[in-house]
This record gives C-alpha cells, structure tokens and sequence, in this order.
C-alpha cells in the first residue's frame, strides 16, 4: 500500500479512520503492484497548486512550506518538533546526534 498522504491533523481524525490531508488530496492503494516507475509522472491538481504556491512566493529553499510541513509532521507524530533535510544522509546525521544528545554518548566513545 503507497501513500500520498502526510497524515491527519487531531487525533479525533486519527481514531475515526477519516484521514485529513495536509498536503495532498489523494491516497493510492495498490496491494498487489510492486512496480517502481521509471520516467513518469503522475501530477494531480493539488500538487500542481502547490508547486505553483512556492513558485510565487520565490522560494526554492527553507521558507514557509518547509516550516508548515515541519510543524504538521511533527503533529502527526505527537512531538513538539519536526526537522526536514535535504537527504537521507542529513536526516541520518540528525538523528544520529540526537540520540547522541539523548544519551549523553561522547564522539570516539565506542572506538577502542
């Protein structure tokens, strides 16, 4: 099953099975295709107007779009934060130093 949705904005959403859509309007449910497309696009309206929302407003980099995804990311997951990156990589590194903060694990610490 693929999603296209963010998640659902209160926790009354959330338990009655209805979901709320942040940023997109569509949920694609396909149990038995494994298939990974290569060189096609499929744009509805919706992302088109918020492509064109973030065209208008001349930003192509943190601004806010990014701040609304955060904070409604972090609303779906019930915390008090939500960090977007611009790759895997970055998210790993800020998860990493996370857990390092969380646990108070110094650089080096494991290397003998």
């Amino acid at each position: 099953m693929r999603y296209s949705r963010l998640g659902m904005d209160n926790k009354e959403q959330r338990n009655s099975g209805e979901p709320r859509w942040l940023f997109s309007n569509r949920v694609v449910e396909d149990k038995h295709s494994h298939v990974v497309s290569v060189g096609t696009l499929n744009i509805g309206v919706r992302e088109k107007q918020l492509v064109l929302e973030a065209l208008d407003n001349n930003r192509l980099s943190y601004g806010p779009m990014t701040q609304r995804f955060e904070s409604e990311f972090a609303s779906v997951h019930n915390c008090r934060f939500g960090v977007m990156s611009n790759s895997g990589t970055s998210a790993l590194q800020i998860a990493l130093q996370t857990l390092k903060e969380l646990h108070g694990w110094e650089d080096n610490q494991f290397n003998s």
